[in-house]
């Protein structure tokens, strides 16, 4: 689970290949987790929701942040 909270997100780690998690916005505001690469994305999650993610195939660290505010920023790895 990726928790965003007090406009960050928390639980972001090392996942397997394919794995789908699920991003709970516990903030009163609209999130995104958004890959940089553009590998993955939420699209807007209201506050207060949640929403499943299907993460990248490929092992590696993905960088990625909120579109909806860039200072918002984290970084999940898929294992080798």
């Amino acid at each position: 689970v990726i928790t965003i909270e007090g406009f960050a997100f928390s639980g972001a780690g090392t996942f397997q290949p394919g794995q789908t998690i699920e991003v709970v916005n516990v903030d009163g505001a609209p999130h995104t987790v958004t890959a940089d690469d553009g590998s993955f994305d939420t699209g807007n999650i209201d506050g207060g929701g949640r929403t499943q993610l299907t993460l990248p195939t490929t092992p590696g660290t993905y960088s990625f942040f909120c579109a909806v505010h860039p200072s918002m920023t984290g970084t999940l790895t898929i294992a080798g």
